[in-house]
């Protein structure tokens, strides 16, 4: 039968890592890492015992085509839904927090357990597992309380002391250190779940009621060093420094950037509008369509304001007349439209064409850049805007 599918929210994590990556390499091949994920997801949805163990009683699926691997366990459940356990743990919140990192090189880490259940939690028969990047184990200045141990590899255990008491309702907190500093959010535990009565015949896992991990957002806490501080950007410091930045002249500036091997300047004009052709090899399409925009949104305002004594004409819009509305659009992305209707030129300073108009009369309509240089402009004669 299916089985209900729960994603860690560090899973969740990874996964939007991973296709921002690829987006980045192709647009769409992001989306081909997803579709692959969704595939599997669907496979372990339906027969999650169908693939190999990881290491008991961790499985894992691989991903199609991708270098990513998928590491899951199977929870079994009752006809009624519960979790089959003889434990009488009710369900217990987690909240995990890096507390501070040291300058001697320690991390302060702490356990925060709610009890949401109805009955009293005690030390004894469990345990609580998870993953987490390898961390030598420091002091435990509260190990009545309980105590973390490194199993092997990542895997991370916490163990009850015995004065680990959690009345219904009440919270208990679990201070412990690590040697190394933690310093973002992927440091932290994940995968975390309980096993009880560990290594007898009846030894079963069940997930806590969440498990949730407190946002690594002060700085004097995760960086010891206030000269190091001191050189993390923020919105303030990159004020200042930004300050002093200046722009250089326009005969420091190559004509070409980045600098070319070789360019010769060749008399005459260029044109370029909807005719111009921009010529590209296989898998360059992103950085072509690229190249398009910034030539509308950027590259004229930059030899308006560079290179004076370059020639260069903006393709005028097209326009059509549909019904007494007029409909217009541009070759580049981020020039503007403007239009009349008295029969003037339009100007820097005449309206913005951002929808069709219902006009009725003489209209003129030109694109300009952002430095406000404009095209010859098309007409239609013989109306005003009702």
């Amino acid at each position: 039968m299916p089985y209900k599918l729960e994603i860690r929210p560090l899973a969740t994590l990874e996964i939007l890592e991973a296709y921002d990556w690829y987006e980045l390499q192709r647009e769409g091949l992001g989306l081909e890492l997803l579709n692959e994920l969704e595939i599997l997801y669907k496979s372990l949805h339906q027969n999650p015992h169908n693939y190999s163990y990881y290491y008991k009683p961790v499985r894992e699926g691989k991903i199609a085509r991708f270098p990513y691997t998928v590491v899951y366990e199977v929870f079994e459940k009752t006809h009624s839904g519960s979790v089959k356990t003889k434990s009488d743990l009710p369900t217990m919140d987690i909240r995990w927090q890096m507390k501070k990192n040291s300058a001697a090189e320690t991390c302060h880490a702490l356990f925060t357990f709610i009890n949401k259940g109805k009955d009293t939690v005690k030390h004894g028969n469990w345990t609580l597992y998870f993953n987490q990047n390898t961390l030598d184990m420091g002091e435990m200045p509260e190990a009545d309380k309980g105590t973390v141990e490194h199993v092997n590899g990542d895997l991370y255990r916490f163990l009850p002391g015995k004065a680990f008491v959690l009345k219904p309702g009440d919270s208990i907190t679990a201070n412990y250190f690590y040697k190394g500093f933690m310093v973002k959010y992927s440091d932290a535990p994940a995968g975390a779940y309980f096993v009880f009565d560990p290594g007898k015949e009846n030894e079963s896992v069940v997930l806590p009621g969440s498990f949730t991990i407190a946002p690594f957002d002060n700085l004097q806490d995760i960086i010891p060093f206030p000269e190091v501080i001191s050189t993390v950007p923020t919105a303030a410091n990159q004020f200042v420094h930004n300050q002093n930045i200046t722009a250089l002249p326009g005969e420091q500036v190559g004509k070409i950037i980045p600098t070319p091997q070789k360019m010769v300047q060749l008399p005459g004009k260029v044109q370029v509008d909807a005719a111009t052709v921009i010529s590209y090899k296989k898998g360059l399409e992103n950085e072509t369509r690229q190249l398009a925009n910034r030539i509308g949104q950027n590259e004229f305002s930059k030899i308006d304001t560079w290179f004076g004594e370059y020639h260069y004409r903006i393709a005028p819009p097209g326009a059509i007349m549909e019904d007494g509305m007029l409909k217009a659009n541009t070759a580049f992305p981020g020039l503007i439209i403007r239009y009349t209707t008295d029969g003037t030129q339009p100007a820097a300073n005449t309206p913005v064409y951002t929808v069709p108009v219902k006009v009725n009369g003489p209209v003129k309509i030109s694109a300009f850049n952002q430095k406000g240089r404009g095209s010859r402009s098309w007409s239609f004669k013989g109306c005003t805007t009702l």
